[in-house]
């Protein structure tokens, strides 16, 4: 054997060599990592959680505004239960389809409800128990027109990950419900002719009623407006877009401190000038009545019966409006019974410290078994009591 031949045959001994040696530590890595994916601890992620099914109360979506341009509020509610062993939070609802309603979407908001208490929140649901979920979409621009319903597939997403689609969600339009009246041609309400009131008080309360009328055909549901109504110190429609912080252990149904008259209108401050000055209760009760007696779907001013509830409460007479707009205003045809319980809801956020507990009992009385949305009237009534609870100095 050669000198040459040696030298080539050491270093193939020691090239196999280094590759057996590379093999086997390869082997041994191997075999670690195999051992270790059968006996670590492995965490127990379940695959399902909740089942979902439509909820009795109906979905609904109208025109809403969002920096001062038409968008669409979408609303709805579901049943949730959760079937596994652990307590399940909802961190996410998402539209999927259709695909421009998807896109279009600019804020998505999913609430659950609590186990035991009629408030909302990011609350998590009880193994083997049912609560309700509220969600909540606002797209812009508009996808379809304002008469159409609105159909969605969904997902809601839990806190481990899973999808729970729901298909085919249905939302009815607000404005589809009012339009039979409006394509049946129905007759306009008489325009009232102030000159033949014979009463002074009377002539007054209906001249503020009929500018608020043109307010609000100025500024009404189409914009989220409420004619003259708005927040102090807002230059926005109506009393705003509520918007709420998820994951927030805050009370967010009511404000924390809340405001006297913070809701406001130069056309209710106009009757409120007016029911002062009068000095007899002859006279305060005919310009009640000049109120509730208008408070009807048969009236012109239908669509501004928000402004009589404003000024009924302003004079501590709100309950005396709710048998009546029930009895004359309920399931009009130009949203006026929907946009006083706006207005309701309003005065709750905002001023619920001007509010004793009998009333509150009674709009309880008064929202109960509606057909017809009532926002979060009944969230906050139980936001409201437990507040008191709170802060006994505030009781009335």
């Amino acid at each position: 054997m050669t000198k040459i031949t040696l030298i080539f045959l050491i270093c193939a001994i020691i090239t196999a060599l280094a590759v057996v040696f590379c093999w086997l530590d390869w082997g041994r890595k191997k075999v670690i990592r195999l051992w270790h994916f059968f006996t670590r601890h492995k965490p127990y992620v379940p695959r399902e959680t909740i089942r979902v099914v439509r909820h009795r109360r109906g979905n609904w979506w109208n025109l809403g505004k969002m920096n001062k341009k038409p968008a669409m509020q979408i609303n709805g509610h579901l049943y949730a239960t959760n079937i596994s062993d652990n307590n399940v939070r909802v961190l996410s609802v998402e539209i999927i389809n259709p695909k421009k309603a998807r896109k279009n979407c600019v804020r998505n908001d999913v609430l659950t409800r609590h186990s035991r208490n009629n408030i909302y929140g990011s609350y998590e649901l009880i193994p083997n128990l049912t609560s309700e979920i509220s969600i909540d979409f606002w797209i812009q621009p508009l996808i379809i027109s304002e008469e159409k319903d609105l159909k969605l597939t969904i997902v809601l997403t839990d806190q481990f990950g899973n999808r729970h689609k729901v298909k085919g969600l249905l939302f009815e339009s607000n404005n589809k419900k009012r339009l039979p009246a409006i394509n049946d041609k129905a007759i306009e309400a008489t325009k009232e002719a102030i000159y033949k009131i014979k009463n002074e008080i009377e002539k007054e309360v209906v001249s503020i009623l009929k500018v608020e009328v043109e307010r609000y055909k100025e500024c009404g549901r189409r914009v989220g407006g409420l004619g003259s109504v708005h927040l102090k110190g807002s230059d926005s429609p109506g009393i705003g877009t509520e918007w709420r912080k998820a994951d927030s252990p805050i009370n967010q149904s009511i404000e924390m401190n809340p405001q006297k008259e913070y809701i406001i209108s130069d056309n209710a401050q106009a009757l409120m000038n007016l029911y002062n000055k009068l000095g007899n209760a002859n006279d305060k009760s005919i310009f009640i009545n000049s109120l509730l007696n208008r408070l009807s779907k048969d009236k012109e001013y239908a669509p501004v019966g928000y402004l009589i509830f404003l000024a009924m409460f302003r004079i501590n007479k709100l309950e005396m409006t709710f048998d009546i707009a029930k009895e004359k205003l309920y399931k009009d045809s130009s949203y006026g019974f929907s946009d006083s319980l706006r207005l309701l809801d309003g005065l709750l956020r905002f001023e619920h410290s001007a509010f004793s507990k009998e009333l509150l009992e009674k709009i309880e009385i008064f929202v109960d078994g509606l057909d017809e949305h009532s926002f979060r009237i009944s969230e906050r009534l139980s936001a409201i009591r437990a507040f008191r609870l709170n802060n006994p100095t505030t009781n009335n």
